[in-house]
């Protein structure tokens, strides 16, 4: 069975990548011990190529320096989120006793704070049953229609602006978790980057011994 280091020798260490530079430069000088080379104009177009190939490296580990930080404020963003579904849920749970009591005062059941407790209760089931780890999504009914009633109706807009602010907390979050993978293109990149730099600079290193020749040759 092949491991990491029998099917990615090259990539399996850095001074692996510098002996491919090596090689690759020496490949590239070969020319020279035939008394070729290029004219002054001709290395300057070569100039082309090798940036070409290097930013195409730099596009590669810019999109792995990118996952690497995003990853990171992705970690901090689902602290703030789940600490926030936890108050959220903590409200719900909370209200849903005070309403409780309020329902049933004296004996008799009031229907607004009834109707008002049986959403918080049933929200509180839902919430109690989630992941706060998971930032999930709130899927709550809409609010029960309830007589006007200002303990009733401050407490359904306390809990609007928590679960909006959890919302934008989860917003927040799931648009770095959006960055922190890579598409099809930028891994196929990150894996040959070692390969298209180690060629860039190869090619650059050639490009200053082809010139030197050309000037001690005037």
């Amino acid at each position: 069975m092949k491991t990491f280091f029998d099917s990615e020798l090259i990539l399996s260490s850095p001074w692996h990548i510098i002996l491919l530079l090596v090689v690759m430069t020496a490949l590239f000088h070969i020319p020279f011990y035939f008394g070729k080379n290029l004219t002054k104009i001709g290395w300057k177009q070569v100039d082309y190529f090798w940036l070409a190939i290097a930013t195409l490296g730099l596009v590669s580990i810019t999109a792995d320096a990118r996952s690497y930080v995003a990853g990171n404020w992705m970690e901090a963003e689902r602290v703030r989120a789940s600490t926030m579904f936890s108050i959220v849920n903590r409200f719900a749970n909370n209200e849903s006793k005070k309403l409780h009591e309020l329902a049933n005062l004296d004996g008799q059941v009031v229907e607004h704070y009834n109707l008002a407790y049986e959403w918080f209760n049933e929200a509180d089931f839902m919430l109690s049953k989630l992941n706060p780890e998971d930032v999930p999504e709130l899927n709550l009914k809409n609010y029960p229609q309830v007589a006007s009633n200002p303990m009733v109706d401050g407490i359904f807009k306390q809990f609007t602006d928590l679960t909006n602010m959890y919302a934008e907390d989860r917003n927040m979050f799931s648009r770095t978790s959006d960055v922190v993978g890579k598409n099809i293109f930028e891994s196929i990149l990150l894996y040959f980057s070692p390969f298209l730099i180690c060629f860039a600079l190869a090619l650059r290193i050639t490009k200053v011994t082809g010139e030197i020749k050309l000037e001690t040759k005037i």
